[in-house]
């Protein structure tokens, strides 16, 4: 053999030993990486299989559309980790970040220290975080930041990841998986799809969702969930117009039409679908 090849061989022997040694990091022994990442959506292929998952490192909670003995809800945060499971559990620390956060512990939300807990021969845990109902939700809108810290049993290494695992895109987010932010008030807002509704609704208010939502049987999560057998439908669109100005005119008729406070005027929908009010103006 050529010395040539000879010392490649044993260059290329040394990089493998020196990559394998500092580079190749395990998850092996009592400390295992920690972290929180929610699955937010996921495409699918022809089959309906999954293939790829997209994630968020946040939870937004309203309580606009609750009804009014509503005093809580409910979130979780999902913790994950990396490494082998035990046979006995695991505490985890996790902090609030002050300086972040404009909510208040005890006062809009709240958990339990007791619950940080990976539990033995589990890889996760959905964390319970309790947000309470205040007026004061009514005119802003709160966020608390959770913080993953290391400790004895796990270390917070997936410090920063990207938002898809679609790894043909050239551009992605990338998020942080030692921090987790909740963000939640009772402030109704544009729904994101509303605009596939505006030619037959017009202009969105929380006054004309709510008139609409109560002719169809729809809720704020409805929106949400559009094109969805449970969500609105753009076919149902055109109807939910007719509905709506059915009621409008008759109001308007009887000497009370409604003034969109909102869109500083009176209620009025797309343009095939107006509102007659020549007897106001």
């Amino acid at each position: 053999m050529k010395l040539s090849n000879i010392l490649l061989i044993t260059v290329a022997a040394t990089i493998f030993v020196a990559c394998s040694e500092e580079d190749f990091k395990t998850f092996e022994g009592e400390v295992s990486g920690i972290y929180m990442q929610k699955q937010a959506s996921w495409n699918l292929d022809s089959n309906n299989n999954p293939l790829y998952y997209s994630y968020a490192d946040s939870t937004v909670v309203s309580f606009a559309t609750s009804a009014g003995d509503i005093t809580q809800q409910e979130v979780e945060l999902p913790i994950r980790i990396m490494g082998n499971t035990t046979d006995y559990d695991r505490p985890f620390t996790l902090t609030v970040d002050e300086a972040q956060s404009t909510a208040q512990r005890g006062v809009h939300f709240d958990y339990n220290d007791a619950d940080c807990i990976i539990a033995a021969n589990t890889a996760e845990t959905n964390l319970p975080i309790t947000i309470y109902r205040h007026d004061d939700l009514k005119t802003a809108v709160y966020q608390v930041v959770f913080n993953l810290k290391s400790n004895e049993y796990f270390t917070t290494e997936l410090e920063e990841y990207r938002s898809n695992g679609d790894w043909q895109a050239t551009v992605v987010d990338t998020l942080c998986g030692s921090s987790y932010k909740v963000l939640f008030s009772e402030i109704l807002t544009e729904p994101g799809r509303w605009s596939d509704a505006e030619t037959y609704l017009g202009k969105w208010s929380a006054d004309k969702e709510a008139r609409v939502n109560a002719l169809m049987g729809w809720s704020h999560r409805s929106w949400e969930r559009f094109g969805n057998y449970d969500g609105v439908r753009l076919g149902q669109l055109a109807y939910a117009a007719k509905l709506l100005r059915k009621e409008l005119q008759e109001l308007a008729d009887a000497g009370s039409p409604v003034y969109d406070e909102a869109n500083k005027e009176y209620m009025q929908l797309g343009e095939d679908f107006q509102v007659d009010y020549s007897a106001y103006q």
